[in-house]
């Protein structure tokens, strides 16, 4: 990141300094033509001609300074163009693929790696592990250690370089990218809503789930299917489920702009969502990191009692919620470096979990000292 940042105020202060740099010398070239028309009018006899000499110095001085910024501005606007001609050559993402024959299909990495283009070292490399329906697995490590890698190439962003991912029998590469990617629902840092009502973001797809507790339903109501009454009970009662009841009470067909929620708010907003959803696999990608220590295990437990059949990829920098999880999968340097159970792994004093749990916990004392 400081690496970015310093190349960032390097290319600004080139930029400002060549700025500078011709302001400079168009204001010594004016004053040289002012100078020269002045010394010009000193020398002749004619008192009119010096009046009109000195007025057109001073305008042709603006009208030079103006062409030379124009000149300048365009040069820069040309370098947007070449920006949106190299973006209009670059390839289409692949649209064709086949069909997913599995609605809720295990996720299998074999020996997966992935190399940006450009890139000498890989993002990630003989990656293997496997979640299986229901399953619940949480993915840790340092900053660096390949995660958001990790999730692009599970949704199809990413192509791999090298190994699979398999979607039940079929492999990543042989599917439309579009029905992978419908196969989830994702929490992030960065909550994603829409421009509309709070409605429209509880429901986008205007499918509702079964919201009775271990409830599953195969084909989700429609809104607008049945009665529209019982509609608008399953957006409150999911609004309740995270706490925004009263918040959002009577204001489903209000702008979401205007209820003004907050970053942990909207964090509860995207969680409702998901409770209403039916997709089969769900990524919680810090999904909590705006709620505190309680509302991260209240809403983590709120999700695996309503959506329990869903197969849970957990990306966590706190590693105390993972302790619930099925498996935990530690990440160095786009490797899995182990994995297994959480418990087992933090009662081993050897293991990297368990290394970087006491060291985030040491630093949790620090802070509080």
């Amino acid at each position: 990141m400081l690496i970015h940042y310093d190349n960032n105020l390097r290319s600004w202060y080139t930029t400002t300094s060549i700025n500078r740099w011709l302001g400079l010398h168009q204001t010594l070239l004016s004053a040289a033509l002012v100078g020269a028309v002045a010394l010009m009018v000193a020398l002749s006899d004619s008192t009119l001609f010096g009046a009109v000499a000195i007025t057109y110095a001073f305008t042709t001085s603006a009208m030079l300074n103006a062409l030379i910024r124009t000149f300048a501005e365009v040069e820069q606007m040309m370098n947007a163009v070449e920006r949106v001609r190299e973006y209009s050559e670059i390839a289409s993402e692949r649209q064709e693929g086949e069909p997913l024959r599995d609605p809720h299909p295990a996720v299998r990495f074999v020996n997966l790696g992935l190399r940006y283009p450009e890139a000498s070292q890989w993002a990630l490399h003989k990656v293997n592990f496997e979640l299986a329906p229901g399953e619940k697995i949480g993915v840790c490590g340092r900053t660096g250690a390949g995660k958001s890698s990790l999730l692009g190439a599970l949704q199809a962003m990413y192509p791999a370089s090298q190994g699979e991912i398999y979607y039940g029998e079929q492999p990543l590469s042989t599917l439309a990218p579009e029905a992978v990617r419908a196969l989830f629902d994702t929490v992030s840092q960065t909550p994603l809503t829409f421009f509309g009502t709070l409605r429209a973001n509880l429901a986008p797809l205007d499918q509702q789930h079964d919201l009775s507790p271990g409830g599953t339903d195969p084909q989700p109501d429609r809104l607008g299917d049945g009665d529209a009454q019982r509609n608008d009970e399953r957006l409150t009662e999911a609004l309740q489920r995270v706490g925004l009841g009263e918040r959002c009470a009577g204001r489903l067909d209000e702008d979401l702009d205007r209820l003004q929620l907050s970053a942990g708010e909207t964090q509860l907003l995207v969680i409702a969502r998901i409770l209403l959803s039916h997709r089969p696999l769900i990524v919680l990608d810090e999904a909590t990191s705006d709620l505190s220590h309680s509302g991260m295990r209240e809403m983590a437990d709120l999700l695996y009692r309503y959506r329990p059949d869903a197969s849970y990829l957990v990306i966590a920098h706190h590693l105390e919620p993972l302790l619930s999880l099925d498996k935990v999968v530690v990440m160095e340097a786009g490797t899995v470096v182990e994995q297994g159970s959480p418990v087992g792994l933090l009662a081993n004093p050897g293991s990297r979990f368990h290394q970087l749990f006491a060291r985030q916990v040491n630093r949790q004392i620090d802070q509080i000292a």
